[in-house]
Order: C-alpha cells, then structure tokens, then sequence
C-alpha cells in the first residue's frame, strides 16, 4: 500500500471513528465499534493507533489545526473599503458555514465531552477562543483607523459580541439541532450589525 493509500486510510478511520464517538460518546465507544463500522481488523487499527485514546486525541488536535487555518488568515486586512468588508464578510460566513457543516460531528465532541476524556483540550479550545477574539479586535481596529469603522466602537466588547453569536449558532446547529444554518438568514442578521458599525 503506497503513502497515499496509507493516508486515505488513516482519514477514512478517522471519520468513522468520530461520527461514532458523536453518538456514543468516548466511554461508550469501544474500538470493535470502530473496526466494524469500518470494515477493518484490529491489526490493521493498531498499525494506525496505538489505542481508541491515541485516535481520539489524535482526532481532536488534527481538528484544532484545521481551525486554526480559518481564524488566522489575515485576508481581512487588505480590503479597501466597505464594499469589500461586505463581501468579505459574506466570504467568512460561507466559510465557517462549510466548516460547520463538515465538522459538525467533532464539534459535537468538542464541545460536549472532549475536555472531560482530556482537560488539555480545554486550554487548547480556550486558545483557539482567544483567536478568534484577537481576529476581530485586530479587525475592528485596523478600520477604524482607516475610518469605514465607527471610532467610538470598542474592539473588545464587538469581539465579544461577535463571538458569542458564533458560539450560540454552534451550540444550537450542533448540539441542541435546534437551528438550521440558513446563510441569507445569517448575512442578512450579520448585515444589520455591520450597517451599524460603519461609517456613513
């Protein structure tokens, strides 16, 4: 099996692994479910894993990498105008909606029991937090100072706000499935508390 097949693999268990994970939940699962919902032998797990714990963790800190990919790209920071904070909002919100969606099950797991199986992964979320915060006060304060953002906004408060309403959407889409992602509904919402930031 070449590199790539190794890989493929490796991911393919993976992603069985955490939509199990999802529904049982880490003290419920046990790596038989694992090796029968992906149709492979216990040696062949263990040349990947050296226990459900290794996969687990392993499965976790790959997530925090790929998010950490959206909350630090710095495109934001050379947009011109309000036209192109508009759509590049509209950008981010398509984004984080993919994001979402393609990870709906290991944020499930994040946000429901990973800290518990693991209290490093606490700090490594409350990190990934403070990111996203720092983004927006980075954000907020770089057009302010060209002047398309009101100069009376406090960057800190507006991360907050921000991030709770992400933090809310999250916990409603995924946890308690009591909201659908709706992008036109999210961009227009997003709009309104944008159209009262700008500078008119």
């Amino acid at each position: 099996m070449g590199r790539g097949q190794k890989d493929e693999k490796r991911k393919f268990i993976i992603k069985v692994a955490t939509e199990i994970f999802a529904k049982k939940g880490y003290e419920n699962t046990d790596v038989v479910d694992i090796l029968k919902a992906a149709n492979i032998s216990k040696s062949t797990f263990y040349y990947y894993f050296k226990s459900k714990r290794d996969l687990y963790e392993i499965m976790i800190q790959e997530f925090f990498n790929e998010i950490m990919k959206v909350i630090w790209s710095t495109e934001y920071r050379t947009l011109k105008n309000r036209e192109e904070i508009e759509k590049y909002i509209e950008k981010l919100v398509n984004t984080y909606a993919d994001f979402a969606e393609k990870y709906s099950s290991m944020i499930k797991i994040i946000l429901s029991e990973a800290t518990i199986v693991n209290p490093e992964f606490g700090e490594v979320l409350d990190r990934n937090i403070e990111a996203l915060l720092l983004t927006i006060v980075d954000f907020v304060t770089i057009y302010k100072e060209k002047g398309i953002i009101r100069k009376d906004l406090d960057p800190t408060l507006f991360s907050y706000l921000i991030a709770g309403f992400v933090k809310e959407v999250i916990n409603h889409v995924v946890i308690k499935e009591t909201f659908t992602i709706e992008r036109d509904r999210v961009l227009k919402f997003i709009s309104i508390i944008f159209d009262c930031i700008f500078t008119h």
